[in-house]
């Protein structure tokens, strides 16, 4: 699947995430690229992908959408739909060799790759491992995926490091990395003259208490909307956005913090 995404479309500034695992993913993806000739010269095999794991809304699907709008190599996204037979798993695999450089990226890995013995489609699951350890090489494929269970994931593929170099957990949002994201989300709006963006974010970020990051950006956008039907704008119909409303966005939507998890999903 191709997705319809421009150079440049998001940045690496979109997606917020702990410092230690933006580091370890760019490590991953940054020795794919720029040492994979070296590993060549060497006898040495090319890294072959990680797995981001982690609660949804964290940001392991706007990871895949920075990769195929910053990284100059073909980018494949794969969801369970085109993963029904063995065959389209095949033909994917062999697309993405003929393409090559190529980042496969598979997304909701457990939805099709989960344990043998709960498993509908092992066939689908046994092609899988044949490609991706199998007699063809893929040393100029790397291939990232992304669950939200972690457990659910047939050991071979999660466990053998022929398959994956990598898991990396994308964790929950504490309240510094929602101060981080508000402060993204306000860099373009206008705030009530005498509050700061980064109070402002502060003050929000304890207030969204137990809220991911997608749920982040719907609670933003919600908040906008409220700001326009109370009028909170200038001469130029511009959104002034300020704690008030914030607090009526959350009042809005049930008024405790707990009410905010699993919002906007």
């Amino acid at each position: 699947k191709f997705l319809n995404i421009k150079n440049g479309e998001y940045s690496w500034d979109d997606i917020i995430l702990d410092q230690s695992v933006k580091d370890e993913v760019n490590r991953n993806i940054m020795d794919y690229f720029e040492l994979r000739e070296i590993y060549k010269k060497n006898n040495l095999p090319a890294k072959r992908g990680m797995i981001c794991f982690g609660q949804p809304g964290t940001g392991k699907t706007l990871l895949g959408k920075v990769l195929a709008s910053q990284i100059e190599s073909t980018f494949i996204w794969v969801s369970s739909s085109d993963v029904s037979s063995a065959k389209s798993v095949a033909s994917i695999f062999q697309m993405a060799r003929e393409l090559a450089p190529t980042i496969l990226f598979f997304e909701d890995l457990d939805l099709f790759a989960s344990i043998r013995g709960y498993n509908d489609n092992t066939k689908v699951l046994g092609e899988l491992l044949v490609q991706m350890d199998g007699f063809i090489e893929n040393n100029d494929l790397f291939i990232i995926a992304t669950t939200n269970d972690i457990k659910a994931i047939e050991p071979a593929m999660k466990d053998r490091p022929s398959r994956f170099d990598s898991l990396i957990e994308f964790k929950p949002f504490d309240e510094q990395l929602r101060f981080r994201m508000l402060k993204h989300l306000l860099r373009d709006h206008q705030i009530i003259h005498g509050e700061s963006p980064d109070i402002l974010a502060r003050k929000v970020a304890r207030l969204t208490d137990e809220i991911s990051g997608a749920e982040m950006k719907e609670f933003f956008t919600t908040t906008l909307k409220l700001a326009v039907e109370n009028k909170c704008i200038d001469d130029n119909d511009k959104v002034i956005l300020s704690y008030d409303i914030f607090k009526k966005t959350r009042e809005k939507m049930g008024g405790g913090q707990k009410s905010l998890a699993g919002f906007g999903r």
